[in-house]
């Protein structure tokens, strides 16, 4: 119990500091609505990643373990489809310079912008875990 609760604050506060930094993901304000998407992650997290892992078994094992973030990425893809106040957008990187080193635009459609969101996401929440661990 003590686990999902956890879990539950790590995936919520990971969404919130996402949607802070970055511009793909819009969700809507105020505490209660970000609380009850972060439950509902949470349920998906635990619940419906198991079954995606046990599915995608034969591309990991082809790939080596290299497309495993693809279940992050299915999670919140199937939290845009349960809860429609998350929204993904596209998004456009200006680009930049510095000391030389040149950045160039990049536009990121919806399906970049799911995959760099959910791996922030992940990225996250991971690191609360790790925090939490010691």
């Amino acid at each position: 119990m003590r686990y999902l609760v956890r879990m539950f604050f790590f995936n919520t506060f990971s969404l919130w500091f996402t949607s802070q930094i970055l511009p793909t993901i819009i969700l809507p304000k105020g505490w209660q609505p970000l609380l009850l998407i972060g439950l509902v992650l949470t349920i998906l997290s635990t619940l419906v990643a198991p079954l995606i892992k046990i599915l995608l078994i034969p591309i990991n094992f082809m790939t080596l373990g290299f497309l495993s973030w693809l279940v992050h990425a299915v999670i919140l893809y199937l939290l845009t489809i349960l809860m429609p106040e998350v929204e993904i957008v596209p998004w456009t990187f200006p680009g930049g310079s510095y000391g030389g080193f040149v950045v160039p635009p990049l536009y990121l459609t919806f399906p970049f912008a799911l995959i760099l969101t959910s791996l922030v996401i992940a990225f996250f929440t991971g690191l609360f875990q790790k925090i939490n661990e010691r």
